[in-house]
């Protein structure tokens, strides 16, 4: 199904929200650890980085708020997106006064403040995204979500490692805090159109979390989102410590995974999120996935080996950005047919948080398996599991029927 007419105007607003939260999910996901490791912090002891993303595991508790109240003349999404955008800068800005290895406790609290409103931003633009789009603009849509959120890797993972290594803690922190609205301003500013009669009207009555687990289908998905997730989460996070022990400096391992890995993961996102309007949402799934297992069978390779220049590096950092932005893309691409109308943000937010609760488990194991398997032996775990993933997409497929995609 091609894109419509008016798609562009949707994709530079999904690529702008998407853009903003990539900035702070990427520094908490991927900057941080890295920050960690060139501070001293044992490989086995990197878990505690991941503790605040917790709360993005655990936002579905509180979607279904979001599809049940919202201030009618604001929009329903934007009752959310608005304050939540805000409180996450204040956060960076807080977060700028404690360096961690200064002021653990105070930094520890700011970062469960930027996890918790950056995953209420999270949930109102979900659903935003799940109601623009129409089904033959949900692939490359993702894509650019995608890409978005990749590009706010450039500055999350990459620029703010830069800014860290020759300005300081606060200086870089405090940059942050003041780009993350300014990035989100089309998407803040942006009028909704009216909630369609059907939901305002019985709908949201309906809305529930129960309703979601009640669904046959349900079981699947969330084992599919489970095993993506660790397809996702154990590739991303340890190549900043797989740099870092290869011997690059802080300031090059930024360079590398922002630039480099930026670009990768854009391609990489933008071609599956296109492929899915070519070869369908399971076959551009799958594809994707297998991708991923023979990227890391290449990255088990190279850390086997002594030959590991920059360059080689880099062509690792490269090819597994490729594969994540793929995922990403054609996964949520999937999530978006498996959302009810009425309750976007609660179906979206259950799936994905199962998926994001891979960044604590698939981050944490991902520095044990690294820690008393070596790196070699963990590229191989990573594409095990990416094997697993295909055979139950290929088997859960004929049981997940998508809802309706569209409102009464």
């Amino acid at each position: 199904m091609p894109p419509a007419s008016g798609s562009l105007a949707k994709f530079a607003l999904i690529f702008c929200l998407y853009l903003s939260q990539g900035i702070a999910t990427s520094f908490l996901v991927l900057g941080v650890p890295s920050v960690l490791r060139n501070r001293g912090m044992p490989l086995d002891l990197l878990w505690v980085a991941y503790l605040p993303v917790v709360l993005y595991s655990i936002k579905f508790l509180w979607a279904p708020l979001a599809d049940r109240h919202w201030v009618p003349s604001f929009g329903r999404r934007r009752t959310w997106l608005v304050p939540a955008t805000l409180a996450l800068a204040a956060s960076f800005l807080l977060l700028a006064q404690f360096p961690p290895d200064r002021a653990l406790v105070a930094a520890a609290a700011a970062f469960f403040l930027i996890s918790l409103s950056g995953a209420t931003m999270d949930i109102a633009t979900d659903a935003y995204a799940v109601e623009l789009l129409d089904p033959g603009e949900r692939g490359l849509g993702n894509g650019l979500q995608s890409a978005g959120l990749a590009c706010g890797g450039l500055i999350g993972r990459g620029a703010v490692l830069v800014l860290i290594d020759r300005f300081g803690w606060t200086t870089a922190l405090t940059l942050v805090a003041i780009l993350i609205p300014i990035v989100a301003a089309p998407g803040l500013l942006r009028r909704e159109p009216p909630v369609p009669g059907a939901v305002a009207r019985d709908g949201v009555a309906g809305v529930s979390l129960r309703a979601f687990f009640a669904r046959p289908e349900t079981p699947l998905t969330l084992l599919l989102a489970l095993l993506t997730g660790l397809c996702y989460f154990l590739s991303g996070p340890i190549l900043g410590p797989f740099l870092v022990d290869a011997g690059l400096s802080l300031g090059r391992v930024g360079v590398i995974q922002g630039v480099v890995g930026t670009a990768a993961g854009i391609i990489g996102a933008l071609a599956a999120g296109a492929s899915v309007n070519r070869l369908g949402f399971k076959r551009a799934y799958r594809t994707i996935i297998a991708a991923a297992a023979v990227m890391a069978i290449l990255a088990a390779a190279v850390a086997a080996s002594p030959l590991r220049g920059l360059v080689v590096l880099a062509l690792i950092v490269a090819g597994v950005n490729v594969v994540t932005g793929g995922i990403f893309a054609v996964f949520y691409a999937n999530v978006m047919n498996w959302c009810a109308p009425a309750q976007a943000a609660t179906d979206f937010t259950a799936i994905s948080s199962v998926f994001s609760l891979m960044a604590v488990v698939g981050g944490s194991a991902a520095g044990f398996l690294a820690k008393h398997l070596g790196y070699s032996g963990h590229f191989l775990a990573v594409a095990a599991v990416a094997v697993v993933t295909v055979a139950v997409i290929g088997m859960a497929w004929p049981r997940i029927p998508a809802p309706p995609t569209r409102h009464p």
